[in-house]
């Protein structure tokens, strides 16, 4: 599968958020929507923004990506770290052969 199977068009990126309370001030003022993690709904279900639950999807499985040619240490650090993180769940569903 590639990513033009999935999306036919490249995505648009308009801004980026680094934080909760970043991700909670985009889709309060109507910049975004967000798809929460079930046990992260609390924290942007405040004043201003409407939760509600989606039915009929199936669960999703995280992806991390990155530009092969990114060499920001903040990036790095990021894939090593959920490379040590997803090789420590060996045999418990980790996807740790994934992420190359």
């Amino acid at each position: 599968m590639t990513s033009t199977s999935i999306r036919p068009q490249r995505a648009i990126i308009g801004g980026e958020i680094s934080s909760t309370a970043e991700t909670y001030e985009a889709v309060r003022g109507g910049d975004g929507v967000v798809r929460p993690a079930a046990g992260n709904v609390s924290l942007v279900a405040h004043e201003g923004v409407v939760v509600r639950p989606l039915h009929r999807v199936s669960p999703s499985e995280p992806a991390l990506v990155w530009r092969r040619d990114d060499i920001r240490p903040l990036v790095r650090g990021y894939v090593e770290a959920c490379r040590s993180a997803l090789a420590g769940t060996a045999g418990s569903g980790g996807f740790a052969s994934k992420i190359k």
